[in-house]
């Protein structure tokens, strides 16, 4: 029997004051003691390798464990390390560049709980600034472009609530059950840095279970802080065309359609979800009006 209820994993490669305000907002928003944190050090050359350690054991005690690598072995290979050292019935992958918030684990463990068919689920990310959307989970334009859905809208609007059937969520913050997260054949270790969360949630999704964003669980995310998060787009998109061709469909249109919107395409097929109000409700809005309305309802077009 697992020691621990849950195994947070976080992967790091140097940006040792992001991890540092990432473990101990940890430590202070989860009271649990059956939290188990792993810390896979991808070979930081900052001062991370000296201090992880230290403060982790300072804030866990024997929960905390620093896996040190020589090398960078990127994000799939580093979680996946980090999931074989865990002993939880639970697996949670953690971006560094993230500060928890009271009260954010209860709800995604309620979560599972409340629907025996889910997979895996994520936490509402905000940006840390304003309160507004970073992941409600992700979803696919017309043209297939992935992107995440409702973003920047502020936390408090009505779409955040909704509960919605998704194609995939980010692996930035993602529960998954530790049997689950093996039978799915765990992150496939060919993609570098990107993508690998989508693989899984489509290997997820192949074994009959479902994914789901659980809003009432937040946590703040800076998004993309590690340096090449990037560099390897062209290579990830062509492992995933390879290994999931056809396993995601166009969804945009239809979560803007449940929730009372349409979807409009740029010229350049940038595809925008919008509330579209008849001329003479807005005709003669000055400056002043138009700036409360977009207030209230940041998707409001004419």
């Amino acid at each position: 029997m697992p020691r621990y209820k849950v195994a947070v994993i976080i992967p790091v490669f140097n940006q040792w004051p992001l991890t540092a305000g990432c473990l101990r907002s940890l430590r202070k928003h989860t009271p649990r003691e059956d939290v188990q944190v792993i810390v896979v050090d991808n070979g930081s050359t900052d001062e991370t390798a000296q201090a992880c350690g230290k403060l982790g054991r300072e804030l866990f005690g024997e929960r905390f464990e620093h896996v040190r690598l020589d090398e960078n072995i990127n994000f799939g290979p580093g979680c996946n390390l980090g999931a074989s050292q865990a002993d939880a019935d639970f697996l949670f992958f953690l971006n560094n560049d993230t500060l928890l918030t009271p009260g954010w684990l209860a709800p995604l463990m309620d979560g599972f709980e409340a629907c025996p068919s889910c997979g895996a689920a994520g936490p509402l990310l905000l940006y840390p600034d304003r309160d507004r959307i970073q992941h409600l989970g992700v979803t696919f334009t017309p043209t297939n472009h992935v992107t995440h859905l409702y973003h920047c809208l502020p936390s408090t609007h009505p779409v955040v609530s909704v509960r919605r059937e998704l194609q995939a969520i980010t692996g930035a913050a993602l529960m998954i059950p530790a049997e689950i997260f093996a039978k799915a054949g765990r992150f496939w270790e060919e993609y570098r840095n990107g993508y690998e969360d989508l693989d899984l949630c489509w290997q997820i999704r192949a074994l009959g279970l479902k994914l789901r964003c659980v809003p009432e669980s937040r946590i703040y995310h800076l998004t993309s802080q590690t340096p090449g998060r990037f560099d390897a787009e062209s290579h990830n998109s062509h492992v995933l065309a390879r290994r999931c061709q056809g396993a995601f469909r166009p969804d945009m249109h239809r979560f803007a359609h449940a929730d009372g919107y349409e979807l409009r395409l740029t010229p350049t097929l940038t595809a925008n979800i919008v509330r579209v109000r008849p001329e003479d409700e807005t005709k003669g809005f000055g400056m002043e009006r138009l700036w409360g309305e977009i207030q209230e309802e940041p998707l409001s077009a004419r």
